[in-house]
This record gives structure tokens, sequence and C-alpha cells, in this order.
């Protein structure tokens, strides 16, 4: 039903502003506008193209709208990064909220006069929103509909991967991407509240393994309790040190399994986006569910070992790097794209098991 309502507002789009043109010259951009205001992740994957449009085009003014939860990472990839405050993926704002904060940024991004504006997820409503923009030229996917909006629809690609599918749409704009993708690249945090806050990790000993045990959805969590057996057993034998690291959904999944363990440490809701990138990038091994967290351990070249659901399709939406291990159970019902596993049994994580994690770990650990 979604997919013929949104067929039929594509057709009645295409009359009134006429067909999105395909293949048209390459041309130079003093200012450029993108956009991918999904989750920390989704923009994670997206950072490698940002950072060839900035190779291709250096004298261009590039700004970046973005989510919250990815404004301190987006700011080394652009000029001025813009926040979605209550963007519709946040889960938590009105439509009314939303929609007056789209109408400013509308209204602020027509004042810019970019050339360029590159919606790298292929939404409807950002598609519409670089067309509010006034944007000369805007490029992106219509798979979600609205692809009316741009002046180039690009067609999608079956099987890519979304940081391909990412690099796909600057390579279309004749952006000359690189055959190996640069590591993230991330502000420092600050020293102060830095040394403040992690002094105590100069004395932790290694190996130090940085542990996630949340996600976005319910549906991509491997067992919280399955998560602290795992240290249990971890811990006596590496005599290293798992760092924990969330927000407030972390907290609360991890709660009734916390105790305080030798070699344990709990940095959840205690550190900003660049502390964790820092945390993360001094780390041994990486280990959580697919999460943004996952992302950025994956692109700063981390051992990351991820435990994936059958919510997505791994394939497609795996953390990427040379690095990355990722432990799943093969479902018939994936992908589900649902929020929370409708199943009397959430297989796809449940399968997974405690020793199967260890002997990765254990592996990983001395490879």
């Amino acid at each position: 039903m979604v997919r013929l309502l949104v067929s039929i507002f594509d057709s009645a789009g295409k009359l009134l502003f006429g067909k999105p043109a395909e293949g048209r010259p390459v041309g130079e951009y003093r200012r450029i506008l993108a956009v991918r205001v999904d989750q920390l992740g989704d923009v994670v994957m997206t950072l490698p193209a940002m950072h060839a449009l900035r190779e291709t085009f250096p004298k261009a003014t590039i700004d970046f709208l973005v989510g919250p939860w990815a404004g301190e990472l987006a700011g080394k990839y652009a000029d001025q990064t813009y926040i979605f405050e209550h963007s519709y993926f946040g889960g938590n704002s009105s439509l009314t909220v939303w929609f007056r904060e789209w109408l400013g940024l509308a209204r602020a991004f027509k004042k810019n006069r970019y050339d360029l504006a590159v919606d790298f997820r292929g939404d409807m409503r950002t598609a519409a929103l670089l067309y509010f923009s006034g944007a000369v030229r805007r490029v992106g996917y219509g798979n979600a509909g609205g692809g009316f909006f741009y002046t180039d629809c690009l067609p999608e690609r079956e099987g890519r991967h979304q940081l391909d599918r990412a690099l796909d749409c600057v390579k279309y704009l004749g952006v000359r991407v690189a055959d190996e993708i640069q590591p993230l690249n991330y502000r420092s945090p600050d020293p102060e509240s830095w040394r403040e806050k992690f002094s105590g990790l100069a004395l932790a000993p290694r190996p130090w393994i940085v542990m996630h045990v949340g996600s976005g959805y319910a549906s991509k969590r491997w067992p919280a309790a399955r998560f602290f057996s795992v240290i249990d057993r971890l811990l006596p034998e590496v005599r290293g040190t798992v760092i924990l690291t969330g927000h407030q959904k972390e907290a609360e999944i991890a709660r009734p399994y916390f105790k305080e363990r030798e070699g344990l440490l709990n940095f959840i809701q205690k550190t900003t986006l660049l502390e964790l990138c820092a945390l993360i990038d001094k780390a041994d091994l990486f280990v959580g569910n697919d999460s943004g967290p996952a992302h950025l351990a994956a692109a700063l070249g981390k051992k990351t070992l991820v435990l994936f659901s059958g919510t997505n399709d791994w394939r497609l939406w795996h953390p990427r790097g040379q690095a990355v291990h990722v432990m799943r159970h093969d479902v018939a019902c994936s992908p589900c794209h649902e929020r929370e596993c409708p199943l009397p049994r959430h297989e796809c994580m449940e399968n997974i098991t405690v020793d199967a994690v260890c002997d990765k770990i254990g592996e990983l650990l001395r490879g």
C-alpha cells in the first residue's frame, strides 16, 4: 500500500515538476549543501563521500546538514554544520515541531544560494527540502519517493553497500574517489575534560576492549545479560580492561546486570561523541551490536566485532573496514526492518552464543 501511494505521488509530482535529468555535465561549484539527517552510523558511512567532495572542490564552501547526534563529527568535513534538532529520525518530535524547523532550514538554505545540493539518503522529506532551498542542481536517490524534487534523480544499483552508495552519488558528479578509504577524521576532544574523566585509563592494563551493549533498535541488540557473561569470562583470562560506553539507553540496558568488577570501567553517560571517538581510537578491540559506535570503530580502522541481527541486510549495512568481523545467525525472516522483534523468540540474536563470542574475542586479541 505504501509503495502504491508513493508511486501515485511521484507520478503526480512529475506532471507538476517535470522529469529529473540524468547525465548532466559536471560543473564547478562554489557553494555545496550535503544532507544526511538519519542515524550516526549512516552519517559515518557518508563521510568518505564528503572527503571526496572536499578533495575535488577545495575552493567551494561545503555545508552539511545532520542530526544532533552527528554534529561534532560533521564539523571536520564541512565549512558549516547545520543541525536538524527535531529530525524525523529522532522519533520524539511532533509533526508540527519538525515541520516548523524544516521550514526554517529551507529559508536559511535559500539565502545561501547553493549551486549544488546532495541528498545522500534519498527521502521524500529531504528531497523537498532541497527543492525549496533553491539549489540550482539537486542530486539524490528517489527510491523513497519525491525524486521529481531533484534535478538529477539517481537510479538505485542492486546490492550496493551504503558506503558505496554514497560514493556513487558523488562519482556521478565527476568527483574523484581514492582507491583506499581514508580513516575517520575527528577533532580532538577537550584536553581538560579528557584528563578529568579518563585519568584512570593511564593505569588500566592492556588490552583495552571497548564494549557497547546497546543499539538504536531493540531488534538489533544481543541480550545484555550475555555481554556481562562475556565480561565475567573474559577478564580473568585476558587480564585487560573492558570499557563500557553508551548514553541513557545503554545505562538502562546495563543497569540490571552491572556490578563492580576488577578490570571493568563504566563510562556509560560520561563521554561526548569526540571523547568516544578518542576512546575507541586508543582501544585494542571494539565489541558491540550494529550501532553508531560500531561504525565509528570500523571507520577508525580498529579491530571490530559486530553482533549483527536480522533487522537489515548485513551485506548492505554492516560497519565497513578491513579489521571488521561480523558475527550473525541466518534467519528466514531477515531482513525484517522491525524496531522490535515481533516473534516469541529473538532467534537471530539469541542463537549467537556466549561461547562463540568469547572464542572470537580471544582469536582477535591473539591475532
